[in-house]
């Protein structure tokens, strides 16, 4: 980190460049930033710093000796990328999830009818849940990872059942914050923790069981912030036996 208090800018030339942290680190030192515009440099930036398009030393040297010697644009540099900084901060990007994930259950309300179920025979709610879930499923099958039911509750644990009975020949998975490292004999399964699971299902499809929807909201951001797309994660719906 010294390096980053004595610097007068951040260059990089890197054609490999993924997760950029070092980039967001010069921001966070107000340092001046060039960039080659290659991989997720151009994304992380977003406008902020300066770009270049050739890795010519002599193209390079002048837009170096331009950052350093002009001083009214190498605060202007430094302005656009602290209002980049600022976007990236942690609680900015949970906020973003959370509404992009607000936009996705707004049509939970939509598709879920709200009359309530009449009692039903066991047989008739068995056949109905399973006829609807597999063909449900089917829209995930270009995911060839794992299955995870997120939620060992009430609901999650009956779920996770009638797939493991009667599901895609996939390897089914249940996690649960609070239940992690136990085992369920009812179930036939030890329940992992999401982090773990995470790790087992990178490519998988996650459903979450849960139907509380801050508890969901929290859930799925858990989920995208350890890299899970937003594709993978689906949201049971218990009220209609959906998988959205």
């Amino acid at each position: 980190m010294a390096y980053y208090h004595i610097a007068d800018l951040f260059l990089c030339m890197s054609a490999h460049e993924g997760f950029c942290i070092p980039l967001v680190e010069a921001m966070h030192f107000h340092i001046p930033i060039i960039a080659h515009a290659s991989t997720a440099v151009p994304g992380t930036l977003a406008g902020s710093g300066v770009l270049v398009y050739s890795r010519d030393p002599e193209i390079v040297a002048e837009t170096m000796n331009a950052v350093i010697e002009n001083h009214a644009y190498r605060q202007e540099i430094l302005t656009g990328q602290e209002a980049r900084k600022q976007q990236l901060m942690p609680e900015v990007l949970e906020g973003q999830y959370l509404k992009a994930l607000e936009n996705i259950l707004c049509g939970l309300d939509a598709k879920t009818d709200k009359e309530s179920f009449h009692e039903r025979k066991e047989d008739a709610y068995q056949f109905s849940l399973v006829h609807n879930l597999f063909a449900q499923m089917d829209k995930f099958s270009k995911y060839n990872g794992k299955f995870v039911v997120y939620g060992a509750g009430t609901v999650g644990m009956k779920l996770y059942k009638v797939l493991k009975k009667d599901g895609p020949e996939k390897e089914l998975l249940l996690c649960d914050s609070y239940k992690a490292g136990n085992y369920d004999a009812e179930a036939g399964c030890r329940i992992i923790s999401p982090e773990e699971a995470v790790k087992l299902a990178k490519e998988g499809t996650f459903i979450i069981s849960v139907q509380d929807k801050k508890v969901m909201l929290e859930m799925a951001a858990f989920l995208l912030g350890h890299g899970i797309k937003k594709e993978q994660i689906a949201l049971y719906d218990r009220l209609n036996n959906q998988i959205l």
